[in-house]
């Protein structure tokens, strides 16, 4: 084995003969900064340094939100009920690409507002009148874009940033943000079924029995043409059951009021699908699954092909279901809801932010 010496009596003498250094006053300090910038600090002018964690600045807005599968809902509370503020969301990933700060994402902001305006052809102060929120606000994140796609997937991330903006497009409050993530579908095996479905003139009837008398369930109808397959079924469905429960809720309607008025739960049930909209001697896909509260079919689909009769042959006038959805038809509610013009709010995709 070998031994290893360590000189110390040598490196003793060499340090020895070292020359001491010259004791040299020093007047400045240069910081060096991530940004490749320096600042010279002046030490005669400095009293004492302290090191620590800069407090965060209070919240102003007090954002808050929940996600689902599909759709979410974000609240502010601001401290000061007076202010008016701006609101809008992205998927993080896309909002990560756009804008490398916070700047960036505000200043964009009212270039899009810009640009409504002079589509508009208004002032950037009117446009801003109209779409500032002030007070405790909740928007729902949501719906489709201009393609029919839903916006809010499943097991994603978003993204909300809000601030205080006067009608001037001047700043009033910190950026503030939050990040939400959906989650993913917990799907069941089990699935209601489609006991009969016959038409009667140009309506269908359907009877379904779940197999499970705890869970809710939906029934949906479809023309055969405007879907192209099972899967494309439930993407139709699930599409005009979201887009119906933010509409809804814009205007004041509670999840559970929307459940009661759109979904069955305890036992079987029969549904009727009348709509101006439904022709005669045309196919049309009657479907049922099982759906959880935030309105999300977490069942496997069953499904019929019915085909309707004539406008003559049928026996008596159909009485709508209150479940029965005939997509872009019939959309039964106990309550219908109020004539709005503030649609999504500020909380809107830049693509489908309508003014009207």
């Amino acid at each position: 084995m070998k031994k290893i010496f360590t000189p110390l009596l040598t490196t003793a003498l060499c340090l020895a003969t070292v020359p001491a250094m010259a004791q040299t006053e020093v007047e400045t300090m240069n910081v060096h900064h991530k940004d490749g910038t320096t600042t010279t600090l002046n030490l005669s002018t400095i009293k004492d340094v302290t090191f620590g964690n800069e407090e965060p600045a209070a919240s102003q807005l007090n954002l808050t939100g929940t996600m689902h599968e599909y759709w979410g809902e974000v609240t502010a509370n601001p401290a000061d009920e007076e202010i008016t503020y701006n609101m809008m969301w992205l998927e993080k990933s896309e909002y990560d690409r756009l804008y490398p700060t916070p700047e960036d994402a505000v200043k964009d902001d009212l270039l899009y507002y810009q640009q409504l305006a002079d589509g508009w052809g208004m002032t950037l102060e009117d446009i801003l009148s109209y779409y500032l929120m002030n007070g405790s606000w909740t928007n729902y994140m949501g719906g489709t874009d201009d393609m029919g796609t839903l916006v809010v997937e499943p097991g994603k991330q978003y993204i909300v940033w809000a601030y205080g903006l006067n009608s001037k497009g001047e700043m009033t409050t910190p950026f503030e943000s939050i990040t939400l993530n959906s989650p993913a579908i917990q799907t069941i095996t089990e699935k209601p079924v489609i006991k009969e479905a016959s038409a009667n003139g140009t309506s269908i009837k359907v009877t379904v029995t779940p197999d499970n008398t705890d869970r809710r369930y939906i029934t949906y109808c479809l023309p055969k043409s405007a879907a192209t397959n099972a899967d494309d079924l439930v993407t139709k469905a699930q599409t005009a059951y979201v887009n119906t429960l933010i509409e809804y809720m814009i205007n004041g309607y509670t999840i559970d009021d929307v459940l009661t008025s759109f979904s069955w739960n305890g036992g079987e049930h029969e549904a009727t699908f009348s709509s101006q909209d439904m022709k005669p001697e045309t196919d049309y896909y009657v479907m049922t699954a099982y759906i959880n509260d935030a309105f999300t079919i977490i069942s496997p689909i069953e499904w019929q092909v019915v085909k309707t009769g004539s406008a003559s042959t049928a026996s008596a006038p159909a009485t709508p279901s209150k479940a029965a959805f005939v997509d872009k038809g019939l959309q039964p509610v106990a309550k219908a809801p109020t004539v709005h013009t503030t649609v999504k709010r500020g909380l809107m995709k830049r693509v489908n932010l309508p003014l009207r």
